[in-house]
């Protein structure tokens, strides 16, 4: 009866134990499942997470994002990847500025010069227009003094034609006025004769 009963003791203590053993077991398990959580959300998850949260960010063109490099090293690796991309944006971005602000200048400058440029060409055409004003004024001035010569030349021609035929005139006047004297010699010879004669 006492070996029944120290057997009887010995399975309750190893029941005890069992039960021991399995709580221990149980508590380890549960310990090292929530440590290898609480790890892979500190190391895995939680870096994963704000690195989309950046990209997120720098897809609606924030190239501010400050991107924490933390986590695992395949994470650190990516962060530090998508680091280097956003940095080469921001250079990319500042080159397509400066290049707006040179290409703005450049617009105002070529503006400024087309405008000079059209304010010349209008003053030329206006200086081209009373040039030919001034020219046609003239061709219209010498067509003018033109006729007027003409017309001098004509005036003169006949004005000597005139004289001409004054100056034959004047010639058989006193051609008549010698001849007339003439006979009225003759006449006074002959009165002086008939005076002779009576």
């Amino acid at each position: 009866l006492t070996v029944l009963e120290n057997m009887g003791a010995l399975y309750k203590r190893m029941y005890a134990t069992q039960i021991a053993v399995l709580i221990v077991f149980v508590s380890l398990i549960s310990l090292g499942l929530f440590i290898a959580f609480w790890m892979l959300e500190k190391y895995l998850f939680s870096p994963a997470k704000l690195l989309v949260a950046s990209i997120k960010k720098c897809a609606q063109g924030d190239l501010t994002v400050n991107i924490r490099q933390t986590g695992l090293a395949e994470i650190t690796m990516l962060s530090e990847a998508l680091l280097v991309l956003i940095d080469g944006f921001r250079k990319q971005v500042g080159v397509i500025n400066n290049n707006s602000v040179d290409l703005a200048n450049a617009s105002e400058k070529l503006s400024a010069v087309t405008q000079h440029t059209s304010a010349d060409i209008l003053e030329q055409r206006k200086e081209t227009d009373q040039v030919a004003i001034a020219i046609n004024e003239m061709s219209v001035n010498a067509k003018e003094v033109t006729h007027e010569v003409e017309q001098a030349m004509l005036s003169a021609t006949q004005a000597v034609k005139e004289a001409q035929s004054g100056e034959s005139v004047v010639v058989q006047t006193v051609n008549s006025i010698n001849e007339l004297a003439d006979e009225v010699d003759k006449a006074g010879h002959v009165i002086h004769e008939l005076e002779n004669d009576v």
